[in-house]
């Protein structure tokens, strides 16, 4: 009977296996038309050459491509890109650890209108947000006006086409990528933590710093990602904010394909942005490894 039972169990297990299988299938071959062909496409495009007076691309194997993101303009575009999007991250967690603080602190219906508060915006197109910038940041701008009232900038003050306005843009775009992972770690905080940390004497500033803080620190790391890896190779907000003068790598990338038409170098450029994003992810993944 045993025997039977375990049969059965095998089989069942087998049949289980074969059906989540053709389930996975039609993912599976649409991750690897969508993503892997066209990763391994940008990778060999990198080692290729292109005639730029006849536009036609050779499979002549060189190094060339890379050996060309030394020049200043690439090099600069790749450290700007790298400095911008540390400054967001920086940015979001100085800006967006109090606030999901505060909204997992509180309760009830309010706590949902503050959610509501962070998630709307994503209602409106990306695009029309970054413009709305352009106003605010503008010499007669809200933005502009108060920081002016403020004597912290001089009286005529255009932020519109510079660093500053990108990295406001930015971190305003990218802001609720780090509140709600930060959020959903605070919500699970054992509350009795902090109580007890109360009646030891403990302010509320030194038990948020000496309680919260590491036990949350999966879900900051997750929400650091999160705003890192697209900050990189952002494209819309430094076209718009920053015009020509704050160019960053996924300007460059995009003019190597559109504008020069010079493919493997673009590819090149890609592939070398991919690899920065996967030395983030391992560097996550090893740190992660060393807590467990």
């Amino acid at each position: 009977m045993k025997r039977h039972d375990r049969k059965l169990d095998s089989k069942g297990k087998e049949r289980d296996g074969i059906v989540g299988a053709i389930l996975a299938l039609p993912d599976g071959i649409l991750t690897l038309c969508c993503f892997a062909v066209p990763l391994v496409i940008i990778i060999l495009y990198s080692f290729w050459k292109i005639d730029l007076t006849t536009f036609i691309v050779t499979t002549d194997w060189n190094l060339g491509n890379y050996a060309d993101i030394a020049k200043s303009i690439y090099l600069q575009a790749l450290l700007r890109s790298l400095l911008i999007t540390l400054i967001t991250v920086i940015g979001c967690i100085l800006l967006g650890l109090p606030i999901a603080y505060f909204i997992a602190s509180c309760k009830g219906k309010l706590q949902l209108l503050l959610i509501g508060a962070i998630v709307i915006p994503f209602w409106t197109s990306f695009v029309v947000r970054t413009y709305a910038w352009l106003e605010l940041l503008g010499a007669h701008g809200a933005i502009t006006r108060i920081l002016v009232g403020f004597r912290l900038l001089p009286e005529g003050t255009d932020l519109r086409y510079s660093l500053t306005a990108v990295v406001i843009g930015m971190i305003y775009s990218y802001l609720p990528m780090m509140i709600l992972p930060a959020y959903s770690t605070f919500e699970q905080l054992d509350k009795s933590l902090l109580e007890a940390a109360a009646d030891l004497g403990r302010r509320p500033s030194q038990a948020f710093f000496e309680i919260v803080l590491p036990s949350c620190g999966g879900g900051i790391a997750a929400g650091a990602l999160l705003v890192a890896i697209p900050a990189l190779g952002e494209y819309t907000i430094p076209a718009i904010l920053g015009g020509s003068k704050t160019l960053m790598i996924g300007n460059v990338i995009a003019s190597e394909f559109q504008t020069t038409g010079n493919y493997p170098r673009g590819a090149a450029l890609s592939s070398v942005l991919m690899l920065a994003v996967l030395v983030i992810l391992i560097g996550k993944e090893i740190t992660d490894w060393r807590k467990r």
